[in-house]
C-alpha cells in the first residue's frame, strides 16, 4: 500500500505533490494482477513448457528493474561512478513515460485507490513504450570510453 512515509524527507523530485509532508509511495507500478498479469513462456514443474499468465510484485519489480539497468547502460557516463538517479526523468517526463493508470486499487484504504495524477495506489502510473529514451534522455545509446 502506499502513502505519506513521514520518516523520510520528501526528495525534490516529489515538490510538486500536494500535502507532501513526507516521501510518497509509490513512485510507479506494474501490472501486479496474476490473473491479469502477462504472459511468459515457461518450464513447469512437470517440466512441460507452457504459457503461462504472471503478475504480482516478484513479477513487476524484476520488470522495473531490467528498465533501468538497461537505461543505465545507454547513458553517455556509465563508467564514471556517477549514480544514475531515474526518478527526477519520470517525475518530470510525467504522461510522456507513464500511462497514468486511473482505475484500480491495491488496498482497503481511502488513499489505495488509482485516480487521475499521481496516486497512492499506482504513483504515476505503468510504463509507456519508449520510456528508455526518456530515462537516457535520448534515442541513441551512448558508447562508453575506457
Amino acid at each position: 500500500m502506499g502513502g505519506m512515509n513521514r520518516a523520510y524527507v520528501a526528495p525534490s523530485y516529489q515538490d510538486h505533490l500536494t500535502q507532501n509532508v513526507g516521501r510518497a509511495i509509490p513512485d510507479v507500478s506494474f501490472n501486479a494482477d496474476p490473473s491479469t498479469g502477462f504472459a511468459v513462456y515457461t518450464i513447469g514443474q512437470d517440466s512441460k513448457t507452457r504459457w503461462q499468465v504472471v503478475g504480482g510484485t516478484s513479477a513487476g519489480a524484476p520488470q522495473w528493474a531490467a528498465m533501468i539497468a538497461i537505461a543505465d547502460q545507454f547513458r553517455a557516463v556509465p563508467l564514471s561512478g556517477e549514480a544514475f538517479e531515474p526518478q527526477n526523468a519520470l517525475y518530470a517526463a510525467g504522461n510522456i513515460a507513464m500511462f497514468d493508470v486511473i482505475d484500480g486499487r491495491n488496498g482497503p484504504c481511502d488513499k489505495c485507490t488509482a485516480g487521475v495524477g499521481f496516486d497512492f495506489a499506482t504513483g504515476l502510473g505503468s510504463p509507456r513504450p519508449g520510456i528508455i529514451e526518456v530515462l537516457v534522455g535520448s534515442s541513441t545509446p551512448a558508447v562508453a570510453q575506457r
